[in-house]
C-alpha cells in the first residue's frame, strides 16, 4: 500500500487576482524536468497569442525557496501549469495547481496518470512539444474550457487530495500495520 501526500486546500485556493497571458513552469531549466519541451512548445504557439513561460526555479540558490503564498500567487496568475518532469514520481505541483483551479498539462508518466485526470483535470500528454502547443493553444483560445477544467480540478482534489483525508488514510494504514 501506497500513503500519498495531500494538498492543503486552506492555502492552495483560487484567488481574485488577474491572470496574465503565462504558463507557468516549475522546475530548474533541465532536460530532465521537461523545460526544452516546454520552452519548444511556447515557441510553436503563434505570435498573437504566444503567453510567457514563467519559470519558477524550484530553488534560485541565492534567496532559496518562495514561500507557499509566493508560489499561490504564481499559480493563480498563471493560465496553465506544465509539469513536464520525466521523473516525478507522485506530482505535487500537479495537484497544488489544480486546487487553485489553474488546469495543468503534464506528460503521461508515472505519478501524473495517478494525480490527474486526462481531459477533465487537464491533459496528459507524449512527450511531445507539438503536442503541448496544440493542448495549451486549446486554452488559451477557449477560456470556457479553461475555467471549467480549473473547477472540475478543484473538486477532483476536494474529493481526493486534501490533506486531511490523505493524513486519514496514512492513520488507517498504520493502525491496519500494528494489528497485524
Amino acid at each position: 500500500r501506497v500513503s500519498y501526500l495531500g494538498v492543503d486546500t486552506k492555502k492552495f485556493k483560487k484567488l481574485n487576482i488577474r491572470k496574465k497571458n503565462q504558463v507557468l513552469f516549475i522546475g530548474q531549466k533541465l532536460k530532465m524536468n521537461g523545460y526544452d519541451y516546454a520552452l519548444e512548445a511556447i515557441r510553436l504557439i503563434p505570435k498573437d497569442i504566444r503567453p510567457e513561460l514563467k519559470i519558477l526555479p524550484i530553488s534560485d540558490n541565492k534567496n532559496g525557496r518562495l514561500s507557499d503564498n509566493e508560489i499561490i500567487k504564481l499559480y493563480n496568475e498563471s493560465l496553465i501549469t506544465l509539469s513536464l518532469s520525466n521523473f516525478d514520481t507522485f506530482g505535487l505541483v500537479a495537484l497544488e495547481s489544480l486546487a487553485c483551479e489553474v488546469p495543468v498539462i503534464a506528460f503521461n508518466v508515472a505519478g501524473y496518470r495517478e494525480t490527474m485526470i486526462n481531459g477533465k483535470t487537464g491533459f496528459l500528454v507524449d512527450f511531445s512539444s507539438e503536442e503541448i502547443a496544440e493542448k495549451i493553444s486549446i486554452f488559451l483560445k477557449n477560456q470556457k474550457i479553461a475555467t471549467s477544467i480549473g473547477k472540475r480540478g478543484r473538486k477532483w482534489i476536494e474529493q481526493n487530495w486534501t490533506l486531511d483525508k490523505q493524513i486519514k488514510q496514512l492513520d488507517k494504514l498504520l493502525v491496519s500495520y500494528a494489528r497485524q
